[in-house]
């Protein structure tokens, strides 16, 4: 079952801009991680219960780069909640929607999958099972992403 939009995430050039156009709408900078192995670096910006990811690409084969050289900057993915993204999993294959990647035992003890953007109206949906589960806190869902890359 879906619990909430856990993030929004969007593929951008100039990360700084990024964040300080957030700011604008009442964004407060949260962090900033690269992530080396797939050649990009991600921020996070709180804007009240919502939080948007940032995502530049820091090398020329980076996925993220040739999303946007792809498709422009924008919205990447959703980041969305779900309470066991096992069952999920099944219950949308059982429904006809493909699920081609399954990260069940992720460093960080995330459990994810990704739906493609062909059944996802045009973008990644990225359904994310916490380990602590879904009775959280607003502040401890923003606090969590800050060892978490999108």
């Amino acid at each position: 079952m879906i619990v909430r939009v856990d993030h929004i995430a969007f593929a951008v050039n100039d990360l700084e801009k990024a964040i300080e156009h957030a700011k604008i709408f009442g964004g407060k900078y949260l962090f900033t991680q690269k992530v080396e192995k797939d050649g990009y670096q991600v921020a996070g910006v709180a804007i009240g219960e919502m939080v948007l990811t940032f995502m530049q690409p820091v090398t020329e084969d980076s996925w993220v780069r040739k999303y946007i050289d792809k498709n422009g900057e924008g919205l990447n993915h959703l980041g969305i909640e779900v309470e066991n993204v096992e069952e999920y999993a099944k219950e949308l294959e059982s429904k006809g929607i493909k699920v081609p990647v399954k990260l069940f035992d992720g460093d960080d003890g995330r459990k994810e999958i990704l739906v493609g953007p062909k059944d996802g109206y045009g973008y990644v949906m990225q359904l994310i099972e916490w380990p602590e589960g879904s009775n959280t806190t607003p502040e401890q869902r923003i606090g969590r992403l800050t060892g978490y890359r999108t």
